[in-house]
Order: C-alpha cells, then sequence, then structure tokens
C-alpha cells in the first residue's frame, strides 16, 4: 500500500502546545503507513523555530518559509511548489493564517484539507476579524479536530455540520516526563531560587489573553503571608516589560522572577508547588496537562476546556476568571497543607493516564486520515 503523504502547515512565535501535539505526531504515526512533512511559516513575531529542528532530527523534512503581515503570493508559491514536489496527499493545517494559506494552496494544486482548530485570541478588534475568516475558510475543508469541547460548539455555532468534526482534546506523551532526570540544584542557581520557601508558578505566554497579571496581582498578600515565596512566570510575550515594571509597582519585583522562555520547563514544573493558570481563554493547555500528570496542585480559571479536565476540589481548584482574591485563597489554602496537595496531585495524574495520553490521540488523528482518503 502506498503511503499517505502529509503536510503539516504551522506558524507558532515559539514551540507551544500546538508544536508539541504535531511532534507527537511525528514521532508516533506508523512511518510504514504515513509519510509526514512539515511546513513552518515564520513571522514577523517568531522567537524560535525548535519544531523545525526537532523534526529534522527525526530525520523528516521541514521547510521553514517567512511570510510577514499579511498573507502573500511568494509564500502561497512555496507551499504549493512544495506541495508538488513532495505529492502531498492531505494538508493539515493549524491556525488562521495557516488555515488560509492552505485553502489557496489547494484551489490552484488540489489535496484533501484538514485543520486542527486549536482556539482563537480575540484580545483585539483585528483578531476578533481572522477569527471570523478562520470559521469561514473552515467551512471549505475536509474535516476539522477540535482540541476540547468550546471549541467544537463554536464550530458547531458556525454552521459546521458535526460528520465533519472530531474533537480530539489536547494529549502529551507522558513517557517523556517520567523519564526525565534533573540536577535540582543547579535548576534553582540557575533560576536565582536560594532559600527553601515555598514556590509558585505559571506556565504560558505573558499576554493578555493568559491574564498573567491575575497572579501578580495576588502576590503582596501572599508574600504577607508567606514572606519566603516566589513564583516564576515561565513563558516570554508581548506583556513582559509592563509585568516586570508593575512587579516593581507592588514591591514584589524580588519575589516574581521572569525566567522567559524555557526549553526545559518540564523539569522545572515540579519544582512548583502550585501551578496556576489564569487565563480568560483555553482550550485545553500542554502545560495543564504536564503540571496535572507531574503532579502538581493545579489552580485554573473557569474557562475554555479547562474544566472538562480539572474537578474542583477532586484534582485541582477552579476560580473564576479576574478573581484576585479566590486565587489568593487558593494558593494559600493549598500552600498550607500538604496532604491536601497531594490528594490532588495523585488524582490528577490519575486521570491525565487515563484519558489524556498522546497514544490515544495519535490513534483519532490517523483515523481521520484514514478516513478521508476512503472517501
Amino acid at each position: 500500500m502506498e503511503k499517505l503523504r502529509i503536510a503539516h502547515i504551522v506558524g507558532t512565535p515559539l514551540f507551544g502546545g500546538p508544536d508539541s501535539l504535531i511532534l507527537s505526531l511525528f514521532e508516533q504515526l506508523d512511518r510504514s503507513r504515513f509519510e509526514l512533512f512539515l511546513i513552518f511559516i515564520q513571522g514577523k513575531h517568531t522567537i524560535n523555530q525548535l519544531l523545525v529542528e526537532k523534526v529534522r532530527a527525526l530525520g523528516m523534512t521541514a521547510s521553514s518559509i517567512a511570510t510577514r503581515g499579511k498573507i502573500n503570493p511568494v509564500a502561497l508559491n512555496k507551499i504549493i511548489s512544495f506541495k508538488r514536489k513532495n505529492r502531498i496527499d492531505i494538508l493539515h493545517s493549524h491556525g488562521y493564517k495557516a488555515d488560509v494559506l492552505a485553502f489557496l494552496a489547494s484551489r490552484i494544486s488540489p489535496a484533501k484539507l484538514v485543520s486542527t482548530l486549536h482556539g482563537w485570541t480575540e484580545r483585539s478588534a483585528r483578531l476578533k476579524y481572522y477569527k471570523r475568516i478562520d470559521l469561514t475558510v473552515v467551512k471549505n475543508f475536509d474535516h476539522l479536530i477540535a482540541v476540547s469541547r468550546p471549541i467544537l460548539e463554536e464550530l458547531l455555532a458556525a454552521g459546521i455540520s458535526s460528520s465533519l468534526i472530531t474533537l480530539v482534546p489536547n494529549s502529551i506523551d507522558i513517557t517523556r516526563l517520567t523519564e526525565r532526570q534533573t540536577d535540582v540544584p543547579s535548576l534553582k542557581a540557575g533560576l536565582g531560587l536560594n532559600g527553601s520557601g515555598p514556590l509558585i508558578g505559571m506556565v504560558g505566554r505573558l499576554d493578555k489573553e493568559k491574564n498573567p497579571d491575575l497572579l501578580l496581582a495576588a502576590l503582596p498578600r501572599l508574600a504577607e503571608e508567606f514572606p519566603a515565596l516566589r513564583c516564576l512566570f515561565l513563558g516570554e510575550g508581548a506583556l513582559r516589560g509592563e509585568l516586570e515594571a508593575r512587579a516593581a509597582e507592588l514591591g514584589v519585583d524580588s519575589i516574581a522572577i521572569f525566567p522567559g522562555y524555557r526549553e526545559d520547563v518540564r523539569d522545572i514544573i515540579p519544582l512548583l508547588e502550585v501551578v496556576i493558570f489564569p487565563s480568560w481563554r483555553e482550550g485545553i493547555p500542554i502545560a495543564l496537562l504536564e503540571s496535572m500528570a507531574l503532579k502538581r496542585s493545579v489552580i485554573a480559571t473557569r474557562v475554555g476546556g479547562m474544566p472538562d479536565v480539572l474537578l474542583d476540589g477532586e484534582n485541582g481548584y477552579l476560580i473564576n476568571p479576574g478573581d484576585t482574591k479566590e486565587l489568593f485563597r487558593k494558593v494559600s489554602h493549598l500552600l498550607k497543607d500538604r496532604n491536601l496537595r497531594k490528594f490532588l496531585g495523585e488524582n490528577a495524574a490519575a486521570l491525565v493516564r487515563k484519558d489524556y495520553s498522546s497514544r490515544r490521540m495519535v490513534n483519532q488523528i490517523r483515523g481521520v486520515y484514514e478516513n478521508l482518503t476512503q472517501k
């Protein structure tokens, strides 16, 4: 049987959730049945192209195509040439720009179209407009994959038939977490963590959608109650400078630590007593699943797909978005109760092992590919 040739198109500013899922497919899909390719769209906000490096390290083909601002014909022509040269059967896109490019390329050089919808950022009128464009474009795709139930509901509300959508929740490769070995003293020293006070933090982009300011606003009261407390903001983003200045204004600049983007974030998460996800909007963050798998106590806002994963009081805590007082109370409660942290962490890890393994995700997407080529 001839291999199915599938090209993933993505353009993320740095290695994040979508990149992790794509990498799992490249690592785990049967190479005797599928041949995978990567087209990486490099934009003006691209911080790194780790996905390109990781795919090439697997011995697979990855092409980086620069495109700045609006969709441009040069990038489109390069995608079409790549598609023809490699005889691609399926274009699998991630994100609105990739969706538009895949759609336009398929009009000129036909291919089956699949998109994974990871969610939309709506922090400005421009981004809301892009979301409307994306929902219009993906109506022409052969199949859509929603990574959380709220995204599935948005696709249905846009008039897309349920027969064209598969719910495939975000998942993680648990073996990648359990096999890690870390020099903890060196790691702490590199982060500037001296002393043995409690350590909390968030993992995610430093932008309005992720709402890191909620955690920052809770720090003054937490610092009063736990004088040796330190808080890591693990991520990079447009708000970093503002957050650092705000920390100084609040008098917590010695407590709030901004390490920037860290590829070793999975080594750092186990150092945290409590991991906070204060977002205004979310799907199911990969970092949330990783924190749960690593038996951390997790607090997240009641948005997106996070309530599907976190059962309040059973394997973590949910708070209302934007509620600083509630966040303070929950963090304080967890830091005072080691047994409770252990209870929540054990339950969280059990759920992720049961329902959110990357093997299940890979099998579901394999089924999508095979069903498309049988039509």
